[in-house]
């Protein structure tokens, strides 16, 4: 009966178990930086768009400001802002398109000469809260 042992080997099941895991794992890790990638391609494209209508609007509004302290384009300048913007007080309010949702905006001070306030980036979009959620406000 010592002769009639028969051995069983898995030598060769585990490898190839092991194998197809690490195959399937290599391609759901290239699928998702394949996904990254993409997702990073698409924010750094609207940043992209942000960033190079943040410079056109700030280019028109240095034009703007360069027509004023020359002196040439003064009162039309005023008047051409008053009538975009507010103006009261001697204070003059310009509007600059960055995007659809945001302009830059010049302030100036025009009774003591053209002296600039401030240059803000101004949205222009309202905001639409979210309240599909039963939240119990008291």
């Amino acid at each position: 009966m010592s002769g009639n042992k028969k051995y069983y080997s898995l030598n060769g099941g585990v490898s190839l178990i092991l194998l197809v895991f690490i195959i399937l794992s290599l391609v759901s890790f290239a699928a998702l930086s394949v996904a990254s990638a993409c997702a990073d391609r698409r924010l750094s494209d609207k940043y992209m768009e942000q960033t190079s209508g943040y410079y056109r609007a700030y280019s028109e509004a240095q034009e703007y400001l360069a027509g004023i302290y020359e002196g040439g384009e003064t009162a039309p300048a005023a008047e051409n802002a008053a009538a975009d913007s507010a103006a009261a007080d001697g204070f003059i309010e310009k509007h600059f398109p960055i995007s659809e949702t945001q302009d830059l905006v010049v302030r100036l001070d025009m009774e003591s000469g053209p002296d600039v306030i401030s240059i803000d980036i101004v949205s222009t979009a309202g905001f639409d809260y979210d309240e599909s959620l039963p939240v119990i406000r008291r």
